[in-house]
C-alpha cells in the first residue's frame, strides 16, 4: 500500500520538475536578460585595502557585511509588506481611495526591492564582505602563527637542558606565545566568550522564530474555525496574512542561517574551550605541549573561517 504523504512527496517532485522543464527556457532567457544588465551597470571594484590596521579593516568587514545582510533582510520585509498591502483592502474594507492609495505603496515597495536586488549584485557586497573579512583574519591571528613558529623553531635548534643561555630565548619566545595564545582564547577579543555569546543569541532567535510559527497556526486555526460561523473580513489577517508573515520570518532566517550559525559557533566554543581548559589544567605544559595547543586553536580558527566562507557561499539574494 503506497503512503499518502511519501506519495505527496514523489508529487512534489515530479510536478515541480516538469514545471522546472517547461519553464526552462524562459528562465534562461531572463537570466541572460539579468546578466546584460548587469554588465551594462557595471560591477563595482572588490578589492581588499593595503597598509591598514587590524581594525580598520575588521570594522570595514563588519560593516560589509551587515550591509548585505540588511539588504536581504529588507527585501524580506518588503515582499511582506507588499502582502500586507495586497490583503489590506480585503482584511480592512477599505475605500476605493484608501485601496488607490495602498496599491500605490505596494508598487513602490516593489520597485524599492527590486532596486535592494539590483543594489546587492551590482555592487558585490557579498565578495567584498568575504575580501575584508578574509584579510582581517589573516592580520587577527598573525601574530600568534608566528609565535606557535618561533617557540617550534627554538626547540628544535636547541632542546631543553643545553644551558641558561639557550634556555632564555625559549623561555621569552613561550611567554609571548602563552600571551597571544591568552588573548585569543580569554582576552579583550576573546574568541570562546565571542562563539558562545553568537551561539545563544543565534538559538534565541530561532527559538522565538519557532515559538512564533506555534502561535500564528493557532492563530490562523482559529480565526478558520471562527470564520464558520461569524464571517468578519479583518479574520483574513489571521488566516491569510500572519501565516505569510510568519514564512517571511522563517524565510529572512533561513537566508541568515540562523540555525547552522548557532550550532557552528556553539561547536568553535567547545573546541577553544577545551584548549583553554587543557592551558589551565595544575600540571605544567611543556613547550612542545604548548605549540600543539596553539596549533590546535588556530586550526579550529581556521576551519571556522572556510565554515563561515562556505555559508556567505550561501547568501544569495532572491527575488520573492
Amino acid at each position: 500500500m503506497t503512503n499518502p504523504i511519501a506519495a505527496t512527496y514523489r508529487g512534489y517532485l515530479a510536478c515541480f520538475a516538469a514545471f522546472g522543464h517547461l519553464f526552462s527556457g524562459p528562465y534562461h532567457g531572463t537570466c541572460d536578460v539579468l546578466a546584460r544588465l548587469r554588465a551594462l551597470l557595471g560591477r563595482a571594484a572588490v578589492a581588499a585595502p593595503a597598509g591598514v590596521t587590524f581594525s580598520d579593516i575588521d570594522s570595514a568587514a563588519t560593516r560589509a557585511g551587515e550591509v548585505y545582510r540588511g539588504v536581504g533582510v529588507a527585501v524580506g520585509v518588503s515582499g511582506i509588506a507588499i502582502l500586507f498591502c495586497a490583503l489590506a483592502p480585503l482584511m480592512f474594507a477599505l475605500s476605493h481611495h484608501a485601496a488607490q492609495i495602498i496599491g500605490v505603496i505596494k508598487v513602490a515597495l516593489m520597485l524599492l526591492a527590486l532596486a535592494l536586488l539590483l543594489y546587492g549584485i551590482h555592487s558585490q557586497l557579498r565578495s567584498r564582505w568575504i575580501t575584508l573579512r578574509r584579510q582581517a583574519e589573516r592580520l587577527r591571528y598573525r601574530r600568534l602563527r608566528h609565535s606557535i613558529e618561533a617557540l617550534a623553531l627554538l626547540d628544535q635548534a636547541a632542546p631543553e637542558g643545553d644551558g641558561a643561555a639557550a634556555d632564555l630565548p625559549r623561555l621569552e619566545a613561550r611567554r609571548t606565545l602563552q600571551t597571544e595564545l591568552d588573548g585569543v582564547l580569554h582576552g579583550g577579543s576573546s574568541q570562546i566568550a565571542y562563539n558562545t555569546h553568537k551561539a545563544a543569541q543565534y538559538l534565541h532567535i530561532e527559538e522565538f522564530a519557532d515559538s512564533l510559527g506555534w502561535m500564528g497556526f493557532s492563530l490562523a486555526l482559529a480565526a478558520a474555525v471562527a470564520h464558520l460561523v461569524w464571517h468578519h473580513p479583518i479574520l483574513i489577517f489571521f488566516t491569510a496574512f500572519v501565516p505569510t508573515l510568519v514564512g517571511g520570518i522563517h524565510g529572512i532566517n533561513q537566508f541568515l542561517r540562523i540555525r547552522e550559525l548557532a550550532e557552528h559557533h556553539g561547536k568553535m566554543a567547545d573546541r577553544l574551550r577545551m584548549v583553554a581548559d587543557e592551558l589551565a589544567l595544575p600540571t605544567a605544559v611543556d613547550d612542545e605541549r604548548l605549540v600543539v595547543l596553539a596549533r590546535q586553536a588556530v586550526q579550529a580558527l581556521q576551519d571556522h573561517d572556510a565554515h563561515w566562507e562556505e555559508e556567505v557561499a550561501r547568501h544569495a539574494l532572491k527575488a520573492g
